[in-house]
């Protein structure tokens, strides 16, 4: 029997050989260089002088189910920064995780 692990690794490849499909590398590489709002986790981490919280986004996990019924991945993150995370994990996956890639 394959383990849930096992099952999620499986989904993800079929997913992204399909997205590899419609998608080429430079129209991907020309999405990510348009995005202008991330942080670098290392040097975060090496500027916060207490202790770093990497503070973990997600609507479901696959063995607790929906973790947030009313959904909202920006007032989350609002949250946690008001609060202190250091960095924020967003889970994109979307059959176990029910992310999105626009989180």
């Amino acid at each position: 029997m394959t383990n849930i692990l096992e099952k999620i690794i499986q989904d993800k490849k079929e997913t992204l050989n399909l997205f590899k499909k419609n998608n080429s590398l430079n129209s991907l590489e020309k999405k990510i260089k348009e995005l202008n709002f991330f942080y670098n986790f290392k040097e975060k981490i090496k500027e916060n002088k207490g202790v770093s919280l990497i503070s973990e986004i997600k609507k479901a996990s696959p063995s607790a189910g929906v973790l947030v019924k009313n959904f909202d991945h920006l007032e989350i993150a609002k949250m946690f920064i008001e609060n202190g995370a250091t960095c924020l994990s967003v889970l994109t996956e979307e059959k176990s995780f029910f992310g999105k890639l626009e989180y």
